[in-house]
């Protein structure tokens, strides 16, 4: 943390990002020219939503030729086959998914390769005019909001609003005297950019949030199809989850801009407000794109909705499953009880005692048998005899112990997740030490290996292969023999399902 209070990012914690942020990894391939140019050119520029494979295969291949003909072989590749790599997780630039009644892949862009593509693009703008003014003025606004909505004091509240009917007066006796001010070109223009630039950087949080529902959508199939339970259990871990993103402040968000879309009235009046505002000529040129913009909205929420529909969709599908499996196990009870009532039915009971019912009653315990409070006894030790001193050697055999480093299996962990989803078919001990040196000695090998061991990604030892790993440790290196040990994420707890 810096002086000022605020939060200085982790080296350790960029490392890791660096490697599974998906942005990252596109900002710092070789080929980021060509992938973000055809992504710009396929989804953000014509406003796409999602893609067929076969429309966007034949986008790629028209870039991969123009690429090819001014580099031979630099993209070898057929553009089906890299559309599959750049969905893989070794990527993640693409999602690929079968829409409801198609047999063909669907695409989309994943909100982090968006994110990269807008960054590069606003790095290429010549932004010849950069307005500030449209940018504080906005910021004043949201601050007077907060302070009026947040007063929940029926006077202050009463108080505000007067001030800026006062204000509202004075700007209405100024306009009957022949005084109107009105915006110069310039603050036309810089108002306009900073209204473009509001809503396109919306259809990307429209991603971010059906990104959180999808998530939640494939962690909800898992559970369904691995749950072997009473229902209730599940249930409040499913709707728990959709409330936390329902209910929350991206949730409530995103329910308040869908509700505006679907208003009539309101919808009307802004549509109407954007096409006299771009029809405007101060505005020429900034951006003719934007009064398409609503449809792009309009796209991205339905998109949103219908993944909300397919999770409440899955855990009605469920219930209903549920439902009839345990209405099928009462009735083979019932039936069951019913024919072993007809086997008994003319054998009487020879006991006396057919059936007993233990009688309700209380216990009684008296006052009296309680016993008096006993003090403990002390015990009373001789003086003890004086320890022998302490040698040199124990105390430095002690101070060995006590300041022994000790290694974060969680940090390890998330080091060795994120180098087994650059390699999917799996790599060596050996390999892994290699890309990240051990600095900690022995006890970080160790450590690998018992992380490894708990999350099943260690799955061969070949005893016959002997490989030597190199230990850094106080600036000693050391050199450690081990079989040849081969780490695999074989369950795909790493990976995303594509769905």
């Amino acid at each position: 943390m810096t002086s000022d209070g605020r939060v200085a990012v982790s080296l350790d914690d960029l490392i890791i990002f660096r490697r599974a942020n998906p942005a990252w990894r596109l900002l710092a391939a070789d080929n980021a020219a060509v992938v973000i140019a055809f992504l710009d050119r396929a989804f953000l520029a014509p406003g796409a939503r999602t893609l067929p494979e076969a429309s966007l295969a034949g986008a790629l291949q028209d870039v991969l030729d123009e690429v090819n003909a001014t580099d031979v072989g630099l993209m070898p590749k057929g553009a089906r086959q890299y559309l599959t790599d750049w969905c893989g997780d070794g990527f993640g630039w693409l999602r690929r998914y079968y829409a409801p009644g198609s047999d063909e892949p669907t695409y989309d862009i994943t909100p982090r390769a968006e994110a990269a593509v807008v960054w590069v693009k606003g790095l290429m703008q010549a932004r010849s005019f950069i307005g500030t003014q449209s940018r504080l003025l906005q910021v004043v606004a949201l601050l007077d909001q907060i302070l009026e909505g947040s007063q929940a004091d029926p006077d202050e509240r009463v108080r505000l609003l007067e001030e800026r009917r006062a204000e509202i007066d004075v700007q209405i006796d100024e306009i009957r005297t022949g005084r109107v001010d009105t915006l110069a070109p310039g603050e036309v223009r810089d108002r306009y950019q900073t209204l473009a630039s509001t809503a396109r950087s919306l259809l990307a949080d429209f991603r971010d949030v059906e990104e959180n529902f999808r998530s939640l959508d494939r962690d909800t199939r898992v559970r369904i199809a691995q749950w072997d339970g009473p229902r209730g259990p599940l249930l409040d871990q499913v709707l728990g989850q959709r409330h936390f993103i329902t209910e929350g402040e991206t949730g409530s968000s995103f329910t308040g801009f869908y509700d505006f879309l679907f208003d009539p009235s309101r919808w009307e009046r802004f549509q109407a407000s954007l096409r006299a505002v771009a029809a405007m000529e101060d505005v020429t040129g900034v951006d003719d794109g934007l009064p398409g913009i609503t449809r792009d909205w309009l796209i991205a929420g339905d998109q949103v909705m219908r993944t909300v529909a397919r999770l409440s969709g899955q855990m009605r599908r469920f219930l209903e499953e549920q439902t009839y499996a345990e209405n099928r196990r009462i009735g083979d009870l019932v039936h069951a009880i019913e024919a072993n009532a007809v086997a008994v039915r003319d054998m009487q009971p020879t006991l006396t005692q057919f059936m007993s019912v233990d009688e309700p009653r209380g216990d009684v315990v008296l006052p009296m048998d309680r016993t008096l409070w006993d003090p403990p006894v002390k015990q009373r030790f001789a003086d003890p005899k004086p320890a022998d001193p302490i040698s040199d050697a124990e105390i430095e055999a002690m101070e060995e112990l006590f300041t022994g480093q000790r290694i974060d299996p969680v940090k390890v962990r998330a080091l060795l997740a994120s180098t087994l989803t650059l390699f999917p078919t799996g790599l060596s001990v050996k390999d892994a030490t290699d890309l990240e040196p051990l600095t900690e000695g022995l006890a970080e090998l160790v450590t690998i290996l018992e992380v490894a061991t708990e999350a099943d990604w260690l799955t061969d030892v070949d005893e016959d292969t002997i490989e030597e790993i190199v230990l850094e440790e106080n600036g000693r290196r050391r050199v450690a023999s081990v079989p040849r040990m081969l780490l695999e994420d074989v369950h795909g707890e790493l990976t995303d399902d594509g769905y």
